[in-house]
C-alpha cells in the first residue's frame, strides 16, 4: 500500500469513526473490486452503474464512499456515489 492510499484511507477511517482494523479489510476488498470495475469500465468504452444491494445498517454506504474515493484516486475515474434516500 502506497503511503498516498493510506493518508486518504486512514483519512475516510477516522472521519467515518470505524475501528483501526477497517482500514486493511477495505484494502484488500476494494483493490480487487476496483480492478474489476476498472476492466468493465475499459471492456465497454462506456460509464458503469454498480447497484449495491444489503440489509439497514450492514454498510452499503461505507462502502460506496470507500469504493468512490477509490475509484477516484487510485485508478483515475470519475465516479459518484447516489443513494436512493437522495432521490
Amino acid at each position: 500500500m502506497s503511503a498516498r492510499q493510506i493518508d486518504w484511507i486512514e483519512r475516510l477511517v477516522l472521519e467515518e469513526r470505524l475501528p483501526d482494523s477497517y482500514a486493511g479489510n477495505v484494502t484488500k476488498c476494494l483493490r480487487a473490486l476496483a480492478n474489476h470495475v476498472l476492466e468493465l469500465r475499459r471492456e465497454l468504452l462506456r460509464p458503469l452503474v454498480i447497484g449495491i444491494n444489503g440489509g439497514q445498517g450492514s454498510g452499503k454506504s461505507t462502502l460506496s464512499l470507500f469504493l468512490v474515493e477509490w475509484l477516484r484516486r487510485e485508478c483515475g475515474l470519475s465516479a459518484a456515489a447516489l443513494s436512493l434516500d437522495d432521490l
